[in-house]
């Protein structure tokens, strides 16, 4: 749909005899001038890989239709070259030129299963307010969506560490929102910490994202906790969901600051051994002499 993401993914294979390097995959859909490159660093003859997720952006104004999306692989220090083609549908609801679609002008709010979007940034699809698919309802004002995704739902986490979950914003808008995200049930068993902020600025057709820091406390324990997440943009509440952490006994790090100050012990006790030991051989040389001094005279006694 036009506005979202297209990730695209290429399997490839080195059927020839000699391995590869530096393999440079792209796609790109040219009437829409969007592209996205990736590189495998090696690929050895008779294997094969598969290249990370390469990420386009569908432009909000681009018109509903079929378009070609071109694969390219160029090998061999890029003197050899092979392209593949695959033809992907475009849907924009925005486009007022799709026959059965309508444009809409009224102020009154849309019943629960209409569908609404914002297409006033595109005039070149002849929208002047909101456009709805054909059969949906009719009537409302735009609505200016955000997608929200958070995961995972549920993590494993030591007492004396910590686990991140991503939640991701998603501006589909016409304009910049500002979102505040909020974190409850948490304070009794752990520490929340977020980042960047727990307040962000998303502007029209971005994506940012907020990491939650969740560290047990030195007091949970043990066993599944649940803490809610919410998100709010405008005074509204956009979406709540419902996390979980299974809190399992102590860090690793734990019993390494365990072992170091039985090794402090240890020294200090070694070293206090030493220090008695020393004082004894100290107190046996000054003692030694004057047991001596009696044999010599009696020696002398003999003569």
């Amino acid at each position: 749909e036009a506005g979202r993401a297209l990730l695209t993914t290429v399997r490839v294979q080195n059927i020839g005899e000699k391995d590869e390097n530096q393999v440079k995959v792209r796609v790109e859909i040219p009437e829409l001038g969007i592209s996205a490159t990736d590189y495998i660093d090696e690929l050895q003859a008779d294997e094969s890989t598969t290249t990370e997720e390469l990420y386009m952006r569908i432009p909000q104004c681009a018109k509903e239709g079929e378009y070609t999306l071109q694969v390219s692989i160029e090998y061999d220090e890029y003197f050899a070259e092979v392209t593949d083609r695959r033809v992907i549908e475009v849907l924009n609801p925005c486009d007022c030129s799709v026959p059965g679609r309508q444009v809409i002008t009224t102020t009154t709010q849309p019943s629960d299963y209409a569908t609404s979007y914002p297409c006033t940034e595109c005039p070149n699809l002849g929208c002047a307010g909101t456009t709805v698919p054909s059969g949906g309802q009719t009537g409302g004002t735009t609505v200016e969506k955000t997608v929200i995704t958070i995961g995972p739902e549920t993590q494993e986490v030591a007492v004396g560490a910590s686990v991140s979950y991503l939640l991701s914003l998603n501006n589909q808008g016409s304009g910049s929102r500002t979102y505040v995200v909020s974190v409850q049930g948490a304070d009794e068993w752990a520490d929340v910490r977020m980042s960047p902020s727990n307040v962000v600025v998303v502007g029209a057709g971005e994506t940012k994202a907020i990491y939650l820091h969740v560290a047990p406390k030195s007091s949970a324990t043990d066993g599944e906790k649940m803490f809610t997440v919410s998100v709010r943009a405008d005074d509204k509440a956009l979406k709540e969901v419902v996390l979980r952490a299974s809190v399992k006994g102590k860090a690793a790090t734990g019993g390494i600051q365990i072992g170091r100050s039985g090794l402090e012990i240890g020294f200090f006790v070694l070293l206090a051994l030493l220090v008695i030991l020393a004082l004894v051989i100290v107190f046996s040389k000054l003692k030694g002499p004057d047991k001596e001094e009696p044999e010599e005279d009696g020696a002398q006694t003999y003569y």
